[in-house]
């Protein structure tokens, strides 16, 4: 399935698979920008479709709701190889550094951001010359992501509602007076967090967070604070 959009052609760009919900989604903004979008369903349709794409193509893996991503090396198998952006979800930062390691994408993105931002981002990647990268430090990169989006894991209920304030820019004294509890409590909880996430203040523990955390609960309270 192809969409052309209204607004210039910067060419085309295939994605795969096009089934997903994020696929839909990502088709439908990269045309609004400026693409022509080629959806792609299976590893049979990229295989049929490889010679069109050519060296020149921009190729997006799109990860399915279990995380993982389609490998299209078989069916470019002997012909010349796009430029392919790996777009993963769910904290894959794992995933993400397999597909690097194993030379399947040049570039990675985590799309556990605002939607806008990742458009934004993967235009910017799809119109950008293709550079080569240093993998072995992409990779190394995206392992510390996936050991600092583990350890929020390991926070209690407690202590993620406590990081949930911090994040919201509660304070200490505020935390205390909100759930009716004293600031010696208050400040050993946050003893806790800083000693769980590795970090050594308040504002590391929140950057920390925006940076790596997939936990359910903080996510969904740093995307209430990002609406505010």
């Amino acid at each position: 399935m192809t969409l052309r959009s209204e607004f210039g052609r910067e060419g085309n760009v295939w994605l795969m698979p096009g089934g997903s919900l994020l696929s839909a989604a990502l088709a439908a903004a990269l045309v609004v920008v400026g693409w022509d979008v080629v959806q792609l369903a299976s590893e049979e349709a990229l295989a049929r479709a490889a010679k069109e794409i050519g060296p020149t193509g921009r190729l997006v893996l799109i990860a399915d709701t279990q995380g993982r991503l389609p490998d299209p090396r078989a069916a470019l198998a002997g012909r010349p190889r796009p430029f392919v952006v790996a777009v993963g979800a769910g904290g894959a930062f794992s995933t993400l550094a397999d597909v690097v390691e194993r030379r399947v994408a040049a570039a990675v993105l985590d799309a556990d951001r605002p939607f806008a931002d990742l458009v934004a981002a993967l235009d910017s990647l799809l119109r950008s010359t293709p550079v080569a990268h240093d993998a072995n430090r992409l990779v190394a990169r995206l392992r510390q992501r996936e050991d600092e989006a583990r350890r929020f894991f390991g926070l209690t209920p407690r202590e993620q509602h406590v990081l949930g304030a911090l994040i919201a820019g509660r304070s200490a004294a505020e935390i205390a007076v909100a759930n009716q509890v004293s600031m010696p409590t208050v400040r050993s909880h946050i003893r806790a967090v800083l000693t769980k996430l590795g970090v050594s203040s308040q504002l590391a523990a929140v950057a920390l967070a925006h940076r790596s955390c997939r936990e359910p609960t903080l996510l969904e309270r740093m995307r209430e604070v990002h609406q505010l």
